[in-house]
């Protein structure tokens, strides 16, 4: 394996909620301290952030476990073709859920659920672009372990989330966790919660607080309500 670990932090996400914690930078020293101000908890999972994966490389979701207590790491890779590939990419750099676009092809976004089911991680479907996600999995062979609920940055302001989505995905698929992300504060993380979201992913909320521990545990405190 080139050196390279694969391989789980064996938490399971058997008791959502979680709150998931968005590295989106190109700093990995900024990550870095980002991670030592966080809560220890094994409800708070770390994403890599898209910008630092294509900075650093796959491998910086095994150099973070160093940092992260061993906690839960998610590669945001995003991936658009390739799909076995980039999930054997993912796996081989120490991530323990890795994503695929809902923007790929069918094909691509197959295979790359059905290599991350053999490998032994999750596999998360980003629905960024996805107009109505409850009717794009039904087209798909093999299910995703996460459905990501996502608003990009740049739209953050023109579009509102799928709120609606979650029930209706999580009544038709019982055993798929659904993750919300895109501008998420306190009172958003309320909203979706009520709505039944498994995963909170929150990025900026929390990195670029005055005091990301402190920001944390709120947030953290909220999934016991």
């Amino acid at each position: 394996m080139d050196g390279l670990s694969g391989g789980l932090s064996n938490q399971r996400l058997s008791e959502p909620p979680y709150l998931q914690v968005a590295l989106d930078t190109t700093d990995l020293l900024f990550a870095t301290k980002i991670l030592n101000r966080l809560p220890d908890s094994p409800k708070l999972l770390i994403e890599v952030g898209t910008p630092l994966l294509k900075t650093e490389g796959a491998r910086v979701a095994n150099e973070l476990k160093k940092y992260a207590k061993a906690r839960f790491i998610v590669a945001d890779m995003k991936t658009m073709d390739t799909g076995k590939l980039e999930a054997n990419i993912a796996f081989r750099g120490g991530a323990d859920a890795a994503t695929v676009a809902g923007a790929a092809n069918k094909e691509t976004i197959d295979a790359f659920v059905s290599e991350c089911k053999e490998l032994g991680i999750y596999s998360v479907l980003d629905c960024m672009m996805v107009g109505e996600p409850p009717k794009f999995l039904a087209e798909l062979k093999t299910m995703p372990d996460i459905v990501n609920l996502h608003r990009g940055i740049d739209g953050e302001d023109s579009r509102h989330h799928l709120w609606g989505s979650i029930m209706q995905i999580k009544k038709k698929y019982p055993g798929v966790l659904v993750s919300v992300a895109g501008g998420i504060n306190k009172e958003s993380t309320m909203e979706a919660l009520r709505w039944g979201a498994d995963i909170i992913i929150i990025g900026r909320y929390i990195t670029d607080a005055e005091d990301p521990e402190k920001t944390a545990e709120e947030l953290l405190r909220l999934l016991e309500k």
